[in-house]
């Protein structure tokens, strides 16, 4: 072998030098298009501190009734309300649902220790994920009787409950660039659910998994689409 094939060599490409270098980005702005069904705008922003380590705030805001944007989404609810005079839980249709919520990451971006060129906001991330929210559900309970003449008598009551839930878990993730102007970012995980009614002792039981009262594990997953900064 000459001199010059040694040289050449030792200068192969290794496997990782194959990445593409990704342009630098120490603020993303994102928003998630599939709350939109959900009648929730969520907006996100990513502030990078360290080459592997971001903190990601969000905020959301919701407003739906049942013939709005994410009305499918809230027919869907089982609702119910505890009700003094019966002593037990009654249904109601849901009219409209207001709220608003937040949600705090501290990412920790993976691949930066296997390759430099991957530095946050991009590659995979597994995050700790905590979550509160504050919804107000407002209704109408339809009750059917017999009067004191044997006739049948209905009466539409308004009902109005007022819902906190709380939620930790883990999450794990991916972001990419897209032209070095946008960013998807797609995650998975699970979290620990808690919802209590306003004046109810306890968090609520025995609740359908996808109702937005639901108390217990949960999984999560979701995706935004950013603008880079």
């Amino acid at each position: 072998m000459t001199g010059k094939q040694k040289v050449e060599s030792f200068t192969q490409k290794t496997p990782t030098d194959s990445v593409k270098s990704i342009k630098p980005c120490k603020t993303v702005i994102k928003i998630s298009p599939t709350r939109i069904f959900e009648g929730t705008l969520q907006l996100s922003y990513e502030r990078t501190i360290k080459e592997n380590f971001s903190v990601d705030f969000t905020a959301f805001v919701t407003y739906v009734t049942k013939n709005s944007v994410g009305g499918r989404y809230f027919k869907k609810q089982d609702l119910e309300y505890y009700s003094a005079l019966t002593n037990s839980y009654e249904y109601y249709s849901g009219e409209m649902m207001t709220g608003c919520g937040a949600v705090v990451q501290t990412r920790n971006y993976l691949l930066q220790r296997i390759n430099s060129k991957y530095k946050a906001p991009f590659g995979l991330y597994a995050s700790p994920y905590l979550m509160y929210r504050k919804i107000t559900i407002s209704g109408i309970y339809t009750n059917t009787y017999k009067d004191s003449t044997n006739t049948w008598v209905t009466e539409e009551n308004e009902v109005i409950q007022n819902l906190d839930i709380g939620s930790v878990g883990v999450i794990l993730g991916y972001t990419f660039p897209v032209f070095n102007v946008l960013s998807v970012d797609l995650h998975i995980g699970g979290v620990l659910r808690l919802s209590k009614y306003y004046r109810e002792s306890h968090f609520t039981k025995y609740k359908k998994w996808n109702n937005i009262d639901y108390s217990g594990v949960v999984p999560t997953a979701g995706i935004s689409i950013g603008i880079l900064k």
